[in-house]
C-alpha cells in the first residue's frame, strides 16, 4: 500500500513539473520570462495597423523588449493603448518617444523608441511614453503609388490610341511621305549637331573679344585719368601769366619784322637796298674770277726763290 502511494506521489509530482514546464514554455512563447524582473510602459496611438502582441521594441536598432498588450484606452477618443514590456535593467530616458515603423515589405511593424538613451531622469514602471505612427506600406501604396499607377494606366491608353492612329495613317500612299519627313528630321538633327559642335569655338572667340573690350576699356579709363590730371594741372596753373608772356613775345616779333621791312633802320637798309645787293653781287663775281685765275695761273701771284 505504501509503495502504491509512492508511485501516485511520483506521478503527481511529475504531472506538476510537466504543467510548470508547459506554463513556463507557453509564457516564453508569448515573450514573457517568469524569472526576470520587467517594467511595463504605456503608449497611446491613434492607430496600430499591422502591430501585434509580441512585436519587437527597438532602441537604436537593438531589441530591448516587446509589445505586451494592445487594447482600447479607457476614454472616448478611440485611441489604442499599447503596453511595452522592457527589462528593468534597461533604463529608458524620460525624453523617449515611441513610434510604430515599418521593417520591410514583409517584415511587419515594430515600435522604435527615439531619444531613449542618455542621462536621467528615467521613466518608472507604469509611466506613459509619447507615441506617433509612421505610415504603413499600405498607406504609402494607397496615397503615393496609386496615383502613379493611375497615371501609368492613362499613359498606356494614350499610347494605344496613338498606335491605332499611326496604323490608320500609314498607308501605301502616305508611307513615302512619312519616310521623307523622318529623313528631313534626321537631316535637321545632323545639322543641329554640326551647329552645336561649332558653338564652343564661337563661344571662345566671343570670350576673347570680351576680354579685348575689357582691356580697351581699362586703357580708356587710364587715358581719361591722365586727361583729367592734365586738366587739373592746367586748372591750377597761372594761365593769365602764360597768355600775357605769349602776347608780349608776339609783339616783339612783330616789332622786329617791322624794323626789318623799314628802310629807316640799319637792318632794313641792308635788306631793302638794291645798290648794296648789286655791289655785293659784283664783289662776289670778281672774287670768283680772282680765285679761278689764281687756280689756273698760280705763278703770276706766287714766286719761290731759294737764293
Amino acid at each position: 500500500m505504501e509503495q502504491t502511494y509512492r508511485k501516485l506521489a511520483f506521478i503527481g509530482l511529475l504531472v506538476v513539473l510537466l504543467l510548470l514546464n508547459f506554463i513556463i514554455f507557453y509564457q516564453y512563447l508569448k515573450g514573457k520570462n517568469l524569472f526576470r524582473d520587467d517594467h511595463y510602459y504605456h503608449v497611446l496611438f491613434a492607430g496600430v495597423d499591422g502591430l501585434y502582441k509580441s512585436n519587437q521594441v527597438l532602441v537604436n536598432g537593438m531589441r530591448v523588449g516587446q509589445v505586451s498588450a494592445i487594447d482600447f484606452a479607457d476614454d472616448t477618443t478611440g485611441r489604442i493603448l499599447v503596453t511595452l514590456r522592457i527589462p528593468a535593467s534597461r533604463s529608458i530616458a524620460a525624453t523617449a518617444s515611441a513610434q510604430i515603423v515599418n521593417t520591410g515589405l514583409i517584415g511587419g511593424r515594430v515600435i522604435r523608441l527615439n531619444h531613449a538613451t542618455g542621462p536621467g531622469p528615467y521613466l518608472r514602471d507604469g509611466d506613459t511614453i509619447r507615441g506617433n505612427t509612421d505610415r504603413s506600406y499600405a498607406d504609402v501604396v494607397e496615397t503615393d503609388i496609386q496615383p502613379v499607377i493611375s497615371n501609368a494606366d492613362t499613359l498606356l491608353a494614350l499610347l494605344k490610341r496613338i498606335a491605332y492612329t499611326l496604323n490608320e495613317a500609314i498607308t501605301p500612299e502616305t508611307a513615302p511621305l512619312i519616310q521623307g519627313t523622318l529623313q528631313n528630321i534626321h537631316n535637321a538633327s545632323a545639322s543641329l549637331n554640326t551647329t552645336l559642335a561649332q558653338l564652343p569655338p564661337m563661344v571662345a572667340d566671343a570670350r576673347r573679344a570680351m576680354q579685348s573690350i575689357q582691356e580697351l576699356s581699362v586703357g580708356g579709363r587710364q587715358t581719361l585719368t591722365q586727361a583729367n590730371r592734365l586738366l587739373d594741372t592746367l586748372q591750377y596753373a597761372n594761365l593769365g601769366l602764360i597768355a600775357h608772356r605769349a602776347d608780349s613775345t608776339l609783339q616783339s616779333l612783330n616789332t622786329l619784322l617791322a624794323a626789318l621791312q623799314s628802310t629807316q633802320s640799319t637792318a632794313g637798309r641792308l635788306i631793302n637796298s638794291p645798290e648794296l645787293y648789286n655791289h655785293l653781287d659784283s664783289a662776289t663775281q670778281n672774287l670768283e674770277l680772282l680765285l679761278r685765275d689764281l687756280k689756273d695761273h698760280p705763278k703770276r701771284y706766287v714766286h719761290f726763290s731759294l737764293f
